[in-house]
């Protein structure tokens, strides 16, 4: 049954939680009430009855359904398709010019999956021949005609389907099509306007940042070698005692190309992925195994990711219309990162159908959509590519399924603004504006990766480096969590690791989604590797007094220097208790793995106000101090989170007995005295003392 409940045209015929209509003042108030009045009778959403006439530029459009969109289009269903049909597909090769290309039926498969069908064609277009299906081309409609009517090259025929997978590096272009119908069943499934107000983005699947995290930190230590991902390790481990432990988190394929095959190998079928353009090689490569799970290939072209189309090419005059490009903004401003794809169908109330698959398949999601343009197609064995840009921000895409995506215009997104500053010596200080999609799925990855590119933007990290990145990321709910991390001898994936965990975490979690709302970094680069290894320390005195300084002399060896000594003074406790104690000389990361252990409740995680805990803790710990850590006092006893210092293990046990809704762990308290150094340091030591209240005078 038509839904009479949404308008359709330009961007104030929907509305949108993410739009911000100003009030139109009139005269006479009459008019203003009696359109809201008809409005209401017409069965309208009330936030769309409350706009003003000067919003309103159409009049109501019903939402129309598969059934009927079928029955008005005429098109073909997968039970009239017949090998040997020819007919044409509509794609842009270049600029936004919409062209044809011809194509015959070679195969159709009506089963190929529980309710899903799709049929093969092969095109002998010269430009097709050369280059195979095109990463790009995902969407671009194909229109059959009956057998004894074909007519010239792109006129006639009836809409059967959308470009969506093919073989790569074989001798022809043949290519898999997802039938219409079953788009315009997904699009059935499109959030309604009333239904989107207060609703929170959609996450992939069950909540749980670990396999991204940890694709995050195998991509980049097989990339490197030298990222110590310890920050992002510490995460993970608390993550598993709130979660449940899991083997092996790895990235998952939830959108197996129809039938499944294995991508990028010559002769095996692949769904085809939307290309996403960045300026050099080195980050495309870097960052293709993350984007890899989402459908989306990572690309390079020097210039392509400006966002800016050639002046030939006027913006305002790009449509998003059968065979136009459609593209998915993850970011604009100083770079424009967008994945691209082809619009099959525009519904008469403004629903637009694309890609002939999904990205991750979640169902609803919230993601831009944009006009697009074609630089040129890039021929390749491997799976050739659009190399693409972004034109002009028309609304967003509202469903992901294994058939289409399916966008609605004239909606706008919240964003996250990102500001970069980057100082390297012999550049000028450089800064960068961003805006962020807010997406679960991405934000983490698209945060990590805008830093990366800005840090080398200019040129790469010299052979011999030390960076620091440091500075803001905001949350929801008025969250803060303050980055400070140096790394010796660094690549750009070491800034993304700094970052991004935590992102991620907070992002998609299975208690409470905290979305990134903004971020304020900085990156220092330095042209030498400042780094130095703790390799032993002796106190200057046996035994002290409580209350006195203990002076101990640490080694530390720089990057190929002599070793160099410094005094340290550590005051203890005037509480610590008479005998034997061990003080710990520590590393960032190896301070923070003995803090855990004295302190395991504090990695407790029941929901996002402990996960902000637990970054912070982490976060906090920066690789350019020395810390002294000495444990001290009687062991106490956490209920959950609350610390019972002076009450015996056994009678906490009794009040508060262990359960899956409390736990009972204990701690012991510790002092710490933090040393800033000129260096990264690494390693620890310990060295033991007596504490005596009758030791001599110092």
């Amino acid at each position: 049954m038509a839904d009479h409940g949404e308008a359709s045209g330009g961007p104030h015929a929907d509305m949108s939680i993410w739009m911000m209509n100003k009030p139109v003042k009139h005269s006479r108030p009459f008019f203003p009430l009696l359109l809201i009045a008809v409005l209401l009778a017409c069965g309208a959403a009330p936030a769309f009855a409350a706009q003003t006439a000067k919003d309103v530029k159409k009049p109501v459009a019903a939402r129309v359904s598969a059934d009927d969109e079928a029955r008005r289009l005429n098109i073909m269903d997968i039970d009239e398709v017949r090998i040997g049909m020819r007919g044409y597909g509509l794609t842009v090769f270049n600029g936004a010019k919409i062209e044809p290309f011809e194509l015959e039926v070679i195969s159709v498969n009506r089963q190929q999956a529980p309710g899903r069908a799709s049929f093969w064609i092969v095109s002998d277009d010269p430009r097709l021949e050369l280059s195979g299906p095109v990463m790009g081309m995902s969407g671009s409609p194909i229109y059959l005609w009956e057998k004894g009517e074909e007519k010239e090259l792109g006129e006639g025929g009836r809409l059967a389907g959308a470009f969506a997978f093919g073989y790569m590096g074989v001798r022809r272009c043949y290519a898999g099509i997802t039938p219409i119908a079953e788009m315009l069943r997904a699009a059935d499934r499109t959030p309604r306007l009333a239904d989107l107000e207060n609703r929170r983005p959609v996450l992939t699947g069950r909540p749980d940042p670990r396999p991204a995290i940890q694709l995050m930190i195998d991509t980049a230590q097989r990339q490197t070698g030298n990222v110590q991902p310890w920050r992002a390790n510490s995460l993970i481990e608390a993550l598993d005692q709130a979660m449940g432990s899991i083997d092996s988190p790895t990235r998952r394929d939830p959108l197996p190309a129809p039938p499944a095959g294995l991508a990028g190998q010559d002769g095996h079928v692949q769904r085809l992925m939307m290309p996403v353009a960045f300026e050099n090689a080195e980050i495309a490569r870097m960052f293709a195994p993350l984007l890899e799970p989402h459908g989306l290939m990572a690309v390079s072209g020097a210039g392509a990711t400006t966002g800016l189309p050639p002046l030939d090419i006027d913006p305002d005059s790009i449509k998003l219309e059968p065979g136009s490009m459609v593209t998915i903004p993850f970011a604009f401003g100083d770079l424009s990162l967008a994945a691209s794809g082809t619009v099959t169908h525009i519904m008469p109330d403004g629903r637009v159908l694309a890609f002939g698959h999904g990205m991750d398949g979640i169902g609803d999601t919230e993601m831009p959509m944009s006009t697009g343009f074609v630089h040129f197609i890039v021929p390749r064995y491997q799976g050739s590519f659009k190399l693409s840009g972004s034109a002009q921000m028309q609304g967003a895409i509202l469903r992901d399924e294994s058939t289409a995506v399916i966008g609605k215009p004239g909606l706008n997104l919240k964003t996250s603004p990102l500001e970069v500053e980057v100082h390297i010596p012999g550049q000028p200080v450089r800064t960068f504006n961003y805006q962020m999609l807010r997406n679960p799925n991405f934000i983490g990855q698209m945060l990590g990766l805008l830093v990366v590119r800005s840090a080398i933007s200019e040129q790469g990290f010299p052979e011999e480096n030390t960076v620091r990145l440091r500075g803001t990321l905001e949350f929801e709910g008025d969250e803060k969590v303050e980055i400070d991390t140096t790394t010796a001898d660094a690549s750009p994936m070491a800034l993304m690791m700094a970052i991004a965990p935590f992102v991620n975490s907070l992002a998609n979690n299975p208690f409470d989604q905290r979305l990134l709302t903004g971020a304020k970094l900085r990156v220092d680069v330095e042209p030498e590797i400042r780094y130095a290894a703790i390799i032993g320390a002796r106190v200057d005195r046996r035994v002290v007094a409580p209350g006195e300084n203990l002076v101990v002399r640490v080694g530390l060896r720089p990057f190929r220097a002599e070793t160099i000594y410094r005094n340290l003074e550590i005051p203890i406790p005037q509480d610590l208790s008479e005998g034997s104690h061990t003080l710990v000389l520590a590393s960032g990361e190896s301070y923070l793995r003995r803090w855990q252990q004295l302190n395991p409740h504090r990695s407790l995680i029941r929901d996002s106000a402990d996960l902000l805990d637990v970054i912070r803790n982490i976060t906090r710990v920066r690789d350019d101090e020395l810390i002294a850590l000495l444990p001290h006092g009687p062991m106490g006893v956490a209920v959950d989170r609350t610390e019972l210092p002076n009450l015996p293990g056994s009678r906490a046990a009794m009040l508060a007995p262990p359960s899956p809704e409390r736990t009972v762990r204990a701690f012991r308290r510790s002092s710490e005295t933090v040393f800033p150094m000129p260096f990264m340091v690494s390693g620890s030591v310990e060295v033991s003392f007596t504490v005596s209240r009758d030791a001599p005078p110092y």
